[in-house]
């Protein structure tokens, strides 16, 4: 009864997040690889770096989901982790082409900037709230 009355809210918000990201997949028409390892470069040293999803249409193109926090520091947190594996796969050569996939809805105008810096320097992000724009985003950019 106690797992009745208690839900984790946290779960059923990223369950519904991964169906949105794969529903953008779907209308892009590509098949992604899933949970991908690429080496990066630190100081030299190669070391795996790991992504959610890859797709290769001439260039390999990088991507993750990245969970956009109410809490500022969680989500500069989030922004700043993808941030930092991008900047390993390029300095590797792996790929110059990085995609985020959030969902800003929950997270107030008045920090997205800011706590996303780091984010929208490096990738192109996907607002999946915004299907249609996230869906446009896609589309161009896998353009086979």
């Amino acid at each position: 009864m106690y797992s009745q009355l208690v839900t984790d809210k946290s779960s059923d918000m990223r369950n519904d997040f991964d169906i949105r990201v794969d529903e953008l997949f779907i209308e892009a028409k590509i098949q992604p690889e899933r949970n991908v390892s690429v080496q990066g470069l630190l100081d030299g040293v190669e070391i795996d770096v790991g992504f959610g999803y890859s797709y290769r249409n001439g260039q390999l193109h990088l991507m993750d989901k990245v969970v956009a926090s109410p809490k500022a520091q969680s989500a500069r947190k989030n922004a700043n982790d993808f941030a930092w594996r991008a900047h390993l796969a390029e300095a590797a050569d792996v790929s110059s082409s990085f995609l985020a996939f959030t969902d800003l809805s929950r997270v107030p105008d008045s920090y997205v900037e800011n706590e996303f810096k780091s984010l929208f320097r490096v990738a192109y992000v996907a607002d999946v709230s915004r299907p249609e724009q996230a869906s446009e985003m896609l589309s161009s950019l896998f353009a086979h």
